[in-house]
Formats: structure tokens, sequence, C-alpha cells
């Protein structure tokens, strides 16, 4: 026997039961008793197969939908009757029962998410060492410098949630960055992708600058970050970080 519980509202509570029986009978579900606070919305067996020679091995399912309950701890019964193979000559068996008990989580003691306490931080940040090359003169590029920033952002901000495999709302995405004079407007900016570390999302972004008439890299940045939804919370918050980089003079 297994069950599960949906993480969605309102709870459904799936039951599974696999029986064996001697042939020439199966069993066939036929009724559920289950404790109050839930509303029975399927009940059916959903197969039957031949374990060797002998026997019968039937699976059969419940799907029950909270109605007040705020657990699917209690007690349940599974009846079934015994269906007999056409052409066996036997008569259908009597109904059998199975009693179980369950135990589960308290649903109701769960908090809601309130995706607004979810606020986008950045933990840190680094950055690589500039690459600086040939420019483009068709574009009026004398160089072009390239350096990576890699973010590192909490998959969760609510202690009260335990758990990293449901609660990491926010990755983030470069959005517009602030540079020194003497480069080319509308850099290109690229995020090149985020992977889970322990608590946190790694995202590696990219950054390529064409001088017009700078003379080095030297000077502050400000890098601005959307958040990108990593779970049900929306995106869009904003957060910004500043940082100084310091190249040698592009002409050496």
């Amino acid at each position: 026997m297994k069950s599960s519980i949906s993480v969605e509202d309102p709870k459904t509570l799936l039951i599974e039961i696999v029986t064996i029986t001697n042939i020439p009978y199966k069993l066939k579900v036929t009724n559920l008793e289950f404790p109050t606070g839930f509303e029975l919305k399927s009940l059916v067996t959903t197969s039957c197969s031949v374990v060797g020679t002998t026997q019968y091995k039937c699976r059969h399912s419940s799907l029950m939908q909270e109605n007040g309950a705020t657990s699917g701890t209690g007690k349940y019964a599974m009846i079934f009757s015994g269906e007999a193979d056409v052409g066996s000559g036997c008569q259908n068996g009597a109904v059998k029962r199975v009693d179980f008990s369950l135990q589960t989580s308290d649903w109701s003691k769960e908090i809601d998410v309130d995706c607004k306490t979810y606020s986008l931080n950045i933990n840190s940040f680094t950055n690589s060492e500039p690459i600086v090359t040939a420019g483009d003169p068709s574009i009026g590029s004398l160089y072009r410098m390239q350096f990576d920033v890699t973010t590192m952002t909490p998959k969760w901000t609510d202690p009260v949630h335990p758990s990293p495999t449901q609660y990491k709302p926010y990755k983030v995405r470069v959005d517009s960055l602030v540079f020194p004079e003497g480069f080319i407007e509308n850099p290109s900016l690229i995020t090149l992708g985020c992977t889970e570390v322990l608590e946190e999302w790694r995202c590696v972004h990219r950054v390529v600058l064409n001088s017009r008439d700078a003379a080095s890299g030297t000077g502050e940045y400000t890098m601005d970050f959307v958040a990108e939804p990593a779970g049900w919370c929306e995106g869009g918050h904003h957060r910004s970080i500043n940082f100084l980089l310091s190249t040698a003079p592009f002409n050496q």
C-alpha cells in the first residue's frame, strides 16, 4: 500500500493498494471507508495480471479531496468483491475487507507561501578578469572588452520553510548595465545560465563592451538584475550591484 498527498490546494489524498489472490478469483474494489472531512472522487481497480501460474495481482486506487479534513491521519477500510474468471465454473466469492491506518502531515499547520515575502536578494557576486581584444572598426570600436559576473541568490529566504525542493523562488537575469564613458551604447548582456549550489542559485552573466575612445576598462559599473521565478512566485523584482574594474590601458 502507498499513499500521497498533493501539494496544491485543496489537498487530495491518493491511496493505492495491491492485492494477491489465487486464480480464478480477482478482487474488484467496491467501497472505501475513510475519516470524515474527505470527499471520494474516484475508486477503481486499475489492473489485474497473472503472477506465476496460480495467482492474480490486482491494483486498486482511491482519490479523495479534503472537505474540512486537516490531515489524512485515521482509519480506513477498502472493500472488495471476489470475481471469478468467466468459464471457470466458480461462483463469485464473498466480500473481502482490508482495514488499515494512515498517518500524514497536518496541512492545517502549513504556512501559505506569500510571494511578497520572498524578496530578491543577492548574497554575493564575483567578476572575472576582463579579456580585451581588437574591436570592430565597422561600428567604430577600437577595442572589445569581455568579462563575466557570477551572482549567488538564495533559493528561499524564509527559515520557516525548510524544504529546498519546494521553496526556491528566484534566479536572476541581467537586465541593464551602467558603465564608464568612452564605450559604445547598447552593450551585449546575456545570462549564460543558472545552476543550483546547495541553498543558492549560481548564475553567470556575460558582458561585452566596445570601446569608442575609452583608454581602459577601469571605472565603476552598476549591473541591474531582474528576478526569474524558479518556483510559483512571479518575477519582475530588480536588484543592482556596484563594482569596480581595473584594467591595463587598451593600447598596451
